[in-house]
């Protein structure tokens, strides 16, 4: 017997996850800080279209090289483009 899919499992494993555990917050426009683990730019998007902001831990890698595994940096104006692509006011 096959299990029933779980929700938000088409959404791939981590952003379910995400969208799992942070149901009860939806529409209420809360922080959730997450894990370095849990750093994934669909699960950010997908957060923010129900409501929710979210942050991830960003860790410097291991290379010895300075280099950061994750988001270097990230202006103003590319969040501001962000949300209104979240929001639908822009192509």
């Amino acid at each position: 017997m096959q299990r029933p899919a779980k929700e938000y499992s088409e959404k791939g494993k981590t952003v379910g996850l995400c969208l799992r555990f942070t149901k009860s917050l939806y529409d209420t426009d809360s922080l959730v800080v997450m894990d370095s683990g849990f750093c994934v730019l669909k699960a950010i998007i997908e957060l923010r279209k129900t409501g929710i902001f979210s942050s991830a831990l960003i860790k410097k890698s291991d290379t010895g090289q300075g280099t950061w595994t994750g988001l270097k940096s990230i202006s103003i104006l590319k969040l501001n483009k962000l949300e209104r692509l979240i929001r639908g006011k822009e192509k």
